[in-house]
């Protein structure tokens, strides 16, 4: 079994406009129209068998429909597990978070960049500890962002300060914790009990015709990826492919190069999202 654990999907009306706009601030390569059919269709081509997708939030008055719509996704199909959304400008942060709870979403997305707010910011510190309280994993943009040069909203000194202040809050740190920012943020996480994600983290930032983009430093390298594996182990480590932004088969292809043994792998592949999210309950439903 293959799970992404990390990809995103729009409504059909708005997806190529939303991929458009943010498109429009990186050059970066869109290698799936992000809806659920093309996801889907990705996904058959790539050998993968069940994504998560991480709906973000940019207007805090949409924050319940969005999530309702996750829920309805859930209930028809099991190719593709959307977890639910928040921002911390929400007239009622609360209400949102225990509608999330009770719809079963298990987890809500938070994007610094995209809802203007540092990642340490008290308004995000107390929709974290809020959501920790419902239960609910919070999952988070880390590091920069191409769509946002020279803007930093998710240092490794901002992540340090969230960790110290709120450590049993259950957190899923994409980007392997901090993406462009590798070198200092593993003395970070360490001592924690966060997860990373690896999608967009391996390889090069690929423009549209999948070749690496003029002037963009390559990601991870495979010895520091590894290295990370190793002090944090395998079990808090989830593959992702941020699809549409990578190509979901070369995104699989790079991460079933390393030289991981098959219980890392499977570990990293597709166990620790099953149980993370409790998702063999929700196949089974």
């Amino acid at each position: 079994m293959i799970i992404d654990a990390h990809s995103h999907i729009f409504p059909d009306n708005i997806a190529k406009a939303v991929l458009k706009k943010l498109q429009a601030g990186s050059n970066a390569g869109i290698f799936c129209e992000a809806t659920e059919k093309a996801l889907t269709a990705s996904m058959a081509q790539a050998g993968i068998d069940l994504c998560i997708n991480l709906p973000c939030n940019t207007n805090p008055a949409t924050v319940g429909q969005i999530n309702r719509l996750s829920a309805w996704r859930n209930s028809r199909q099991k190719k593709i597990f959307s977890i639910g959304c928040i921002h911390p400008d929400c007239p009622d942060v609360k209400a949102e978070l225990a509608l999330a709870a009770r719809l079963g979403l298990k987890a809500v997305k938070i994007h610094p960049y995209f809802q203007n707010h540092d990642f340490d910011d008290p308004a995000y510190l107390r929709l974290m500890e809020a959501a920790g309280e419902l239960g609910l994993i919070v999952v988070a943009h880390t590091g920069t962002d191409p769509g946002y040069p020279g803007l930093y909203r998710c240092t490794t000194a901002m992540i340090a300060n969230v960790l110290k202040t709120l450590p049993d809050v259950k957190m899923v740190l994409a980007h392997m914790g901090g993406c462009g920012n590798w070198n200092d943020v593993l003395e970070v996480v360490a001592g924690s009990k966060v997860i990373l994600d690896c999608a967009y983290s391996l390889g090069f930032s690929l423009d549209m015709e999948g070749k690496p983009m003029p002037g963009i430093p390559r990601l991870l390298t495979e010895e520091r990826f590894m290295e990370m594996v190793k002090v944090l182990g395998p079990e808090r480590i989830l593959f992702g492919t941020d699809s549409p932004w990578m190509d979901q088969r070369h995104s699989l292809d790079l991460f079933l190069s390393l030289p991981l043994s098959p219980e890392a792998q499977a570990q990293i592949l597709y166990q620790n999202a099953l149980d993370l999210y409790n998702l063999q309950s929700w196949l089974e439903e």
